[in-house]
């Protein structure tokens, strides 16, 4: 499992691979899958949050610092902040795929990814710009 304290968005160097990763449906987990797990209320985001630990326990630190201040503003910021973390945990197969490109990348097969930049700009794993549109 990875390590990381919260998920960042990298641009440069940010593999999308040829093959479409799973989206949410109305029958998946969701505000209109009729499951609780990904609301944006504190509750449902501690429990999609279960399956990572490191960021349960951050969403968890934030949320106590704020509510110590008793901030309705810090508080709501939390609950921003930490939503996509918990969506991203509630959603079918999403972390899996993450987590099997990282492995991927770990061992050095980067065969059929594509990396962009800030401006969407497409390269190859050895920094070769490549037009993405032509491929399937």
């Amino acid at each position: 499992m990875l390590q990381h304290s919260a998920p960042s968005t990298l641009y440069r160097g940010t593999p999308v691979t040829t093959h479409r990763p799973r989206r949410r449906r109305e029958t998946d987990h969701g505000a209109r899958g009729g499951s609780d797990s990904c609301e944006r209320t504190p509750e449902a985001i501690r429990a999609a949050l279960q399956r990572r630990p490191d960021w349960l326990q951050a969403f968890e630190q934030d949320w106590l610092s704020a509510a110590a201040d008793f901030d309705q503003a810090a508080l709501d910021a939390v609950t921003e902040k930490w939503f996509r973390f918990a969506c991203a945990c509630a959603t079918p197969g999403y972390l899996d795929d993450v987590e099997q490109t990282v492995k991927r990348m770990t061992e050095g097969d980067t065969e059929g990814m594509i990396f962009r930049d800030a401006d969407g700009n497409a390269y190859d794993a050895d920094n070769r710009r490549i037009d993405a549109s032509r491929r399937g």
